[in-house]
């Protein structure tokens, strides 16, 4: 069992079947960013709320941004997405427990000159989990 920094305890072998070598995954747990439990990568920066991707940069593995939630939870989480680069991104929501909670996640994707990127988007919360999702795409063109 590993120790979060919400004090919640989580089964290594619960958070492994999310993972997988061919993805980086970032953990969000009960809203709020785990640098423990998620995969490093050298070219990304996850400041709390905020992922950057490189200029330049071509991502061979998608970005997996893993939301583990067991009660209410409201966060934004904001993905810049730097001149000329390429990547493919996963969003995630999962339910810890099988009770009552509710989310309310935006997520904001600024798409800078040049950039592509491949977006999905998974929701595997539990049965009384209710789910209240906004995603804003900004396009740079100049």
């Amino acid at each position: 069992m590993l120790k979060t920094n919400k004090m919640r305890n989580l089964d290594t072998n619960y958070l492994n079947k999310f993972k997988s070598s061919d993805i980086n995954t970032f953990v969000i747990l009960e809203g709020l960013y785990q640098s423990e439990l998620s995969d490093g990568c050298d070219d990304l920066v996850f400041d709390k709320q905020t992922l950057n991707i490189p200029k330049n940069s071509k991502l061979e593995k998608p970005i997996h941004l893993l939301f583990i939630t067991s009660q209410d939870c409201d966060q934004t989480i904001n993905i810049i997405a730097e001149e000329n680069s390429s990547f493919a991104m996963i969003e995630e929501h999962t339910s810890l427990e099988n009770h009552k909670h509710t989310n309310n996640i935006k997520i904001k994707i600024t798409a800078k000159k040049n950039s592509s990127i491949t977006y999905y988007k998974l929701q595997n919360e539990n049965n009384n989990a209710t789910h209240n999702a906004k995603t804003n795409i900004r396009q740079e063109q100049h």
